[in-house]
């Protein structure tokens, strides 16, 4: 949707999703917590202790930093079903435990500010909902206060001559939301970019897990083909035959699940980008469809002739 906005210039009332970019004009003065003297555009303020609890933490989490061990504890111990070979086996797994001092940030205030502002004649209200990009200033500072730590976070937008962007669903020069609702500190191509940047990132995580997924599925589901095979193992004198069998079948069902896998990833990718490109262009589907099917009704007429 960002890259279907439309631009409007700040001298007219913008309308539909459009973009304007242009010298803020803040009304309201708003002042930046943390910093003195100092008025925000936006700002988003968090305020932290740090707390202690006494709990028993097992492996890899009792390395953690913010984990203090005190004294040992029972080990945890878990039975799990493994599978080797296409045979199911019990095996008992024992993890060292601590009673241990665990320290954690918890949130004690939150504030949000974004007051509204004008681009031109366009008005602006930002909202938690919005998209902050481009130069967005942060700073932290701890303190201590009767023994008990705590943290305070603030981002914000420094309210001065730079120019901003507002993208967003305007109506008569109101934006307020928008999917997505959009403010940034950089001009449109660039907020585009940074935007498609971080939707690269988090599509190729989504592209590894799915392949994942997909990979583990057809295993699971392939998979009683090496059990059977394995069943051949009790037989005397051929059982170490069926027993080399059911590990050979167990390879080839890891290798075919991961090359199914790879196939099923990028056929769905496609067919993503399919419906992807029919949504955003809904319009032109289906005034071709009308256009498609008119033609062939009036060919089939032309090849059926005219009723006696």
């Amino acid at each position: 949707m960002f890259s279907k906005a439309k631009p409007a210039t700040p001298d007219a009332p913008a309308n539909g999703y459009s973009y304007v970019y242009g010298k803020p004009d803040a009304s309201k003065q708003n002042a930046c917590p943390l910093l003195p003297k100092t008025n925000c555009l936006y700002y988003k303020y968090d305020e932290e202790k740090q707390a202690y609890t006494q709990k028993v933490v097992c492996g890899a989490e009792a390395e953690r930093p913010n984990v203090t061990k005190i004294s040992p504890a029972p080990d945890r111990v878990e039975t799990r079903i493994v599978t080797r070979n296409g045979k199911d086996y019990r095996d008992t797994v024992s993890t060292k435990c601590w009673n241990a001092k665990v320290s954690e940030w918890v949130k004690v205030e939150h504030k949000f500010s974004a007051p509204q502002f004008k681009l031109g004649v366009n008005t602006v209200i930002p909202n938690e909902n919005a998209l902050f990009k481009g130069d967005i200033q942060k700073k932290t500072s701890q303190s201590t206060e009767n023994r008990v730590d705590y943290r305070e976070t603030v981002e914000y937008i420094e309210a001065n001559e730079k120019n901003i962007l507002a993208v967003g669903e305007a109506k008569e020069g109101l934006i307020s939301s928008g999917k997505p609702f959009v403010i940034s500190t950089l001009p449109y191509e660039a907020t585009k970019e940074q935007l498609a940047k971080e939707q690269q990132g988090a599509s190729m995580v989504y592209k590894i897990f799915g392949f994942l997924a997909l990979a583990i599925g057809f295993y699971l589901i392939l998979n009683p083909i090496a059990a059977l095979a394995s069943i051949g193992g009790a037989i005397p004198l051929i059982g170490g035959l069926f027993n080399a069998l059911s590990g050979i079948v167990g390879i080839m069902i890891i290798i075919a699940a991961v090359i199914i896998a790879a196939i099923m990833t990028v056929i769905l990718t496609i067919v993503f980008k399919v419906l992807r490109a029919i949504t955003d262009n809904l319009l032109a589907v289906i005034a071709i469809t009308i256009v498609v099917g008119l033609a062939a009704f009036y060919l089939l007429g032309m090849i059926g002739g005219s009723p006696a």
